[in-house]
């Protein structure tokens, strides 16, 4: 009997992903079945590009068949065109040759035994791997240091905080709804400064407060906040006079295309900063308070009955939570 590699009819770069789950567009860990091309049912998991990944199959040898020989077709056989060459001298130190079972003459061959043949068995497959689930304990570290001001002897971000994996579209990508909105994975992460990215919502108060200390700062107190948007002078970041597009408050914002009004990507307002260069103190989203209790400050985004009117987004208009409460127009922002 001959084995025989078994040929592959093809190249799949993710072999059993046959129910065209392989980049189908998906939640952050998300986690779906498949089938591999063996038959074993196994799984494929949302990555942070918010697309399906590999079929989790593992890594098995080719099998081997059997073939039988084709007796009705004889080998051809070449005339022979000189002299035989004499065999070379064995390898002492490659192997060692067995005496044969039956010793003749030294003129008689000698014909291998076939159980003396060596065989070449095809590698059991590989037990298919567990599904260990999303990776939800990784921390999250952000690409950048974070973008401040100083005002007098306070540092604070530039910026609303965002989330390490945010971005211009998405402050959580791949991220399932909860409570009304998407919240963040629940991997410790960093809090972070930058422009143009979606900030971080559907925070808590602790949640906050952890994602400042990560990085070695705290979160903002209310007078903090307060100061840095009116300076003691200022109603709004802007000034003293009311201007409903220079800040993204009564619903000002909605993302291309979309029609529906959110939280606008960090700096995306240039009036809405303070004359020290803070971006949205003024909207866009509340922002917690540290200190005194679950309080948010500073006027966010959405429309609502409680906060319609220009003198609800104040500098210094204040609003007290619930323990524990998310929100999709409240966020915070990081002080030292």
């Amino acid at each position: 009997m001959l084995l025989v590699a078994a040929g592959l009819a093809g190249c799949d770069p993710n072999p059993g992903l046959d129910d065209d789950l392989d980049g189908r567009p998906c939640n952050f860990g998300e986690v779906k079945p498949c089938t591999c091309d063996d038959g074993r049912s196994s799984t494929a998991t949302c990555g942070a590009e918010q697309v399906f990944g590999s079929c989790l199959c593992g890594q098995g040898r080719p099998g081997f068949i059997d073939v039988e020989p084709d007796a009705a077709v004889a080998p051809p056989t070449a005339a022979p065109t000189a002299a035989p060459r004499p065999p070379p001298a064995p390898d002492a130190d490659a192997w060692t040759l067995r005496p044969p079972r039956d010793a003749g003459s030294d003129d008689e061959p000698q014909t291998p035994d076939a159980a003396d043949e060596p065989t070449l068995d095809a590698a059991p497959p590989p037990p298919p791997e567990p599904d260990m689930g999303p990776d939800v304990t990784t921390p999250l570290t952000c690409a950048r240091a974070p973008q401040t001001v100083r005002i007098g002897g306070l540092e604070i971000f530039r910026y609303e905080a965002s989330h390490p994996l945010a971005t211009a579209t998405a402050a959580f990508p791949g991220a399932e709804p909860v409570q009304g909105g998407p919240v963040a994975p629940p991997n410790p992460a960093d809090a972070c400064s930058l422009p143009g990215v979606r900030p971080w919502h559907a925070v808590s108060a602790a949640e906050a407060e952890a994602a400042c200390g990560r990085i070695g700062w705290r979160l903002c107190t209310a007078d903090e906040l307060i100061a840095a948007c009116g300076g003691g002078e200022r109603d709004w970041t802007f000034g003293s006079e009311f201007d409903a597009g220079a800040c993204n408050v009564q619903q000002a914002y909605s993302a291309p295309g979309s029609g529906v009004a959110s939280e606008a990507p960090t700096g995306t307002f240039p009036r809405c900063q303070s004359p020290e260069g803070v971006f949205d103190l003024t909207g866009n989203l509340w922002e917690w308070a540290a200190g005194g209790g679950d309080q948010y400050v500073g006027g966010g985004w959405r429309l609502i009955a409680e906060q319609h009117r220009a003198e609800d987004v104040v500098c210094r208009a204040t609003v007290r939570a619930a323990a524990g409460y998310r929100g999709p127009d409240v966020g915070f922002r990081c002080c030292r």
